[in-house]
């Protein structure tokens, strides 16, 4: 009995001298990594390796490595294999929780960059992207990673915090026609679960400030295919915030722009499930912002508003609990005739002050629903508005507003209207306005 004692007291002083020694070893590591001398060292180990497998130009002026979590990184500077400017960051800093590696989790308790200028291009000719080299060299690496991780567990990931400061966007795709440059001042991001397994991605708090974005689009894009099996994913948001914005989109294949400068926009918990084609939104509003839609497409008639006869493959479903704007421009301008003063165009439509409180917005290719509390709006040929109220439904048979409030500087009008139609057609010649496609 004494010798099994014996035994177990001598396996258990080993066990224990072996766990002293590694969280020596491990205490020594941490202390070491943090002397400037090693760190530079593995600067330029890291800086040499990636440079000897793209054959490029890689620099980092610093790294600091501040154990056990955060890791900042000082001007990050790659070029492309035409010696032009890939990525240049000057200020990269991510806190990584150790804790959860544990458990195949890799959580980024926060990310920062700052100045940060990434360009992306390809040719006409060639539809290869300058970053491809990055791919190829590292080939190998990545596939006997993807060889390992079918060997073990799922990892999920998952992303804290994230903040963006003065980010430098250029998207150059002439090969496939789409021209994309983006500025951005600010942008805050707090993330609840990123599952790229099952497609589902959801936003906590999104702020945006000053972003500027030009989109241009000069070939058709190739619709992809869904292929069977796809997952759709599903993106939800408690809160978006953007301020001071731009946004100028042109397409050349269609002749349509859309020029919008927002200057506060919100939105509240809102889901998109690209699956069910289905779109919810808790509450959004705008105020002090100007958005205009231009087209050169030409309508047959003047004075004629277009309705579809035949309904869209596609069955998107539209759902707005609250609607907000206060003071804004909206802007519909279609065909390249000249404007004619005093005279009410559907071909060029402008109201300022538009001013909207709505609940219950409902849109679907059978339905469109919604419960106006306020409306005020003056168009382009001062022609005012002054309060509007109404409960209003249109499907496929009938239009109806309920509870018709109308009110202008010179007139008023009270009154509920329900028009019946058996079809699109029957609805024509009622309205000879309305033209059918």
């Amino acid at each position: 009995m004494n010798k099994a004692h014996t035994i177990l007291k001598k396996i258990f002083k080993t066990v224990l001298w072996t766990v002293f020694i590694f969280v020596l070893l491990f205490l020594v590591i941490a202390i070491i990594i943090q002397i400037p001398p090693v760190q530079n060292k593995i600067v330029h180990y890291v800086t040499t390796l990636v440079s000897n497998k793209t054959h490029t130009r890689v620099e980092i002026k610093n790294i600091g490595i501040y154990f056990p979590e955060a890791v900042t990184i000082e001007n990050l500077y790659l070029n492309d294999l035409k010696k032009d400017t890939l990525i240049y960051a000057g200020r990269i800093k991510a806190s990584i929780s150790l804790y959860d590696l544990m458990f195949s989790k890799i959580t980024i308790n926060y990310l920062t960059v700052r100045d940060l200028k990434l360009n992306l291009h390809n040719t006409k000719t060639d539809s290869i992207f300058n970053y491809n080299f990055l791919i190829t060299a590292f080939t190998d690496t990545i596939k006997k990673d993807t060889i390992k991780a079918k060997k073990t567990s799922g990892w999920t990931f998952a992303i804290n915090k994230v903040n963006f400061q003065n980010i430098r966007f250029s998207y150059d795709d002439e090969y496939g026609g789409v021209n994309i440059y983006s500025s951005l001042g600010n942008l805050k991001l707090k993330i609840d679960q990123l599952n790229f397994s099952k497609s589902i991605y959801n936003f906590n708090d999104l702020f945006v400030e000053n972003l500027k974005t030009k989109v241009q689009i000069s070939r058709p894009v190739k619709e992809s295919i869904n292929k069977a099996g796809t997952t759709f994913p599903i993106f939800t948001v408690n809160n978006i915030h953007i301020d001071g914005s731009n946004l100028h989109y042109e397409n050349a294949i269609n002749k349509d722009v859309i020029l919008a400068a927002i200057n506060d926009f919100g939105l509240e918990n809102g889901l998109v499930d690209l699956k069910k084609e289905e779109v919810t939104v808790a509450k959004v509003y705008l105020s002090e912002s100007k958005i205009r839609f231009l087209s050169h497409f030409t309508t047959t008639s003047s004075n004629s508003l277009s309705i579809a006869s035949a309904p869209s493959k596609k069955t998107w479903k539209v759902s707005v609990q609250y609607i907000n704007f206060y003071n804004n421009l909206f802007a519909c301008q279609t065909g390249n005739k000249p404007k004619v003063k005093n005279v009410f165009d559907i071909s060029y439509l402008e109201c300022k002050q538009v001013t909207l409180i709505a609940q219950n917005l409902y849109y679907s290719t059978y339905l469109t629903k919604v419960s106006i509390n306020k409306f005020n709006a003056i168009d382009e040929n001062n022609f005012a508005i002054t309060g509007l109220e109404t409960d209003f439904r249109m499907d496929r048979y009938s239009i109806k507003a309920k509870n018709l409030k109308v009110d202008t500087k010179k007139s008023s009008i009270d009154a509920n209207i329900n028009i019946r139609y058996t079809s699109l057609k029957s609805l024509k010649k009622s309205f000879p306005f309305l033209i059918l496609n």
